[in-house]
């Protein structure tokens, strides 16, 4: 079972503990609900946070591979370039009680959004909030937040949380859009960033009662790199708030 670890743990292990028991030294929440896969220890630049101009702690810019590495959309490439996959969408959950509250919640209004949990996705990343590793929402091998199945085109994403703030619970996500193009050697390629995170945001606010607090500056978006870009991405985080 997997849950949140502290980054500052790393340079001596890696921390592994049980939902719903506390980390040594440590009073934050771990992840609610045991996810299906090793956490990954993030190196380099999968380890870049910003603290989004005081909104929220430290997050990741990124979201993080298995491998640890920033997760690079499998590896295609789009017009030459490697792709990083930037967190794009930052929630709040005020109301829920308690971590395994906040976790229901999100996956609820997340259906309410018509981003159901669907099979047929990479999965096993991650993201950091405070210095703390946390493990992708849904938990399930190969699902992700996902508004239509994986054979066809679709928006989808990984949300990363809960964490728990004085002002309620934190999480984290990078939402992507593919394209099925059956006659390819590749059937799933790159589309957009933007769309994605735009459509998950509309149903959000639409269908699931939350409301946009702000736009955030992630300092995430690559330009006029001749190896690595972020795709149409535009340095941007949706900042979305539960109201009812």
């Amino acid at each position: 079972m997997t849950v949140a670890i502290s980054i500052s743990r790393l340079v001596l292990s890696v921390v592994l503990v049980t939902a719903l028991v506390g980390l040594v030294g440590c009073t934050k929440a771990p992840q609610p609900v045991a996810a299906e896969y090793p956490l990954p220890v993030p190196v380099e630049l999968a380890l870049d946070t910003t603290t989004a101009h005081g909104l929220v702690p430290a997050i990741s810019k990124w979201m993080i591979a298995p491998s640890g590495r920033v997760a690079n959309w499998l590896g295609q490439p789009v017009d030459g370039k490697e792709v990083f996959e930037p967190i794009n969408v930052i929630i709040l959950d005020p109301i829920a009680k308690t971590a395994i509250e906040a976790h229901d919640r999100l996956i609820r209004a997340s259906a309410a959004a018509h981003f159901l949990v669907r099979s047929g996705h990479s999965s096993g990343y991650g993201g950091i909030i405070d210095d703390w590793v946390y493990p992708e929402l849904p938990v399930g091998l190969g699902d992700a937040f996902s508004d239509e199945p994986f054979v066809l085109s679709n928006n989808h994403g990984r949300i990363f949380g809960p964490h728990q703030l004085p002002e309620g619970w934190l999480f984290i996500g990078a939402f992507s859009r593919e394209v099925v193009e059956p006659t390819a050697k590749v059937k799933h390629a790159y589309e957009s960033m933007n769309r994605s995170r735009d459509a998950y945001a509309h149903g959000m606010v639409t269908q699931a009662g939350y409301s946009i607090v702000s736009f955030v500056a992630m300092g995430n978006e690559i330009l006029n790199q001749p190896s690595r870009g972020t795709g149409d991405h535009d340095g941007i985080a949706v900042f979305l708030k539960a109201e009812r």
